[in-house]
Parts: structure tokens; sequence; C-alpha cells
């Protein structure tokens, strides 16, 4: 699957003020997803990373390695898109 995923032109994975999709997974609302994270297996030259996070239907464990950014910043993305999405929350009440 992963060497699939390598040849798709399509992101990999959205995210935006409203939400998050990843390829393998329909698009979220914040208020719908909890506890996402990025995370590291294994060690040295065989870590894997992956975005994971529940929601609605269960949980999402989305493998990271093949992308063009990186851990870290998918990690700040993560925290910029969900305080984006709770200020403009706050601003609409």
């Amino acid at each position: 699957m992963r060497i699939k995923n390598m040849f798709k032109r399509e992101p990999q994975i959205i995210l935006n003020i409203d939400g998050m999709r990843t390829a393998n997974t329909p698009f979220y609302k914040w208020n719908d997803i909890v506890n996402e994270r990025t995370i590291r297996e294994g060690a040295g030259k065989y870590a894997m990373y992956y975005l994971c996070y529940n929601h609605p239907n269960g949980s999402a464990k989305f493998h990271l390695n093949d992308l063009e950014v990186s851990f870290m910043q998918l990690q700040k993305l993560l925290r910029v898109y969900r305080g984006r999405n709770s200020v403009f929350k706050l601003d609409t009440k």
C-alpha cells in the first residue's frame, strides 16, 4: 500500500481551519477529532513516523515517512490549525 501511495499525485493530508483529511480517511471537522498527534516508532534509521488521531468512526494511523512535510512541521501545523479553529469558534459566538 505504501508503494501505491507514493505514486498518487493528490494531497495525502489536508489540514485547514475546518478540519483534516488523509488519503485513508474522509474529512473530519476539528470538533470530531480528538487526540491528534504525531508519533515515532522505532529508533535510528528504522524510525517510522505517523499521524494518529481519533474520529467518530474509530482511529487513524497515517504513515508520514514518504511525505515532503517533516514530522516536526506537521506537529506545528496541527497546533496551528487546531488553535485557529478554536479562536474562530470564539469569534463567531
